[in-house]
């Protein structure tokens, strides 16, 4: 079963802008295998606001899902099937994927 929801994101620090003065963009928020556990839903659409980076995003995750400090290490990322670090900035309708990375022989 797919679960969407629409949610809210905003930058958060004292050198980004404040809310009210940062425009608005959708993307869309993808997560996968324990992470999808973890979090409680495989895919949403988040309104953010602009120049968001993939790492503001983590942040609001582990503040609201605590369980995903404990696998924070081994989560990868990326934007739009192109893997990335946090420090990449989302664009209006880019999609963000998170998922645990993968180790064996």
């Amino acid at each position: 079963m797919t679960s969407h929801r629409k949610d809210s994101i905003q930058r958060h620090g004292a050198s980004r802008p404040h809310i009210h003065s940062v425009a608005k963009m959708k993307i869309r928020l993808k997560v996968f295998a324990r992470l999808r556990e973890i979090c409680g839903f495989d895919e949403k659409e988040l309104t953010v606001s602009a120049g968001i980076t993939v790492g503001d995003i983590l942040l609001e995750l582990k503040r609201i899902h605590g369980g995903l400090a404990a696998v924070e290490k081994n989560i990868l990322f990326a934007v739009n099937q192109e893997y990335c670090g946090q420090d990449t900035v989302l664009s209006d309708g880019d999609t963000l994927a998170l998922f645990p990375s993968v180790s064996g022989g």
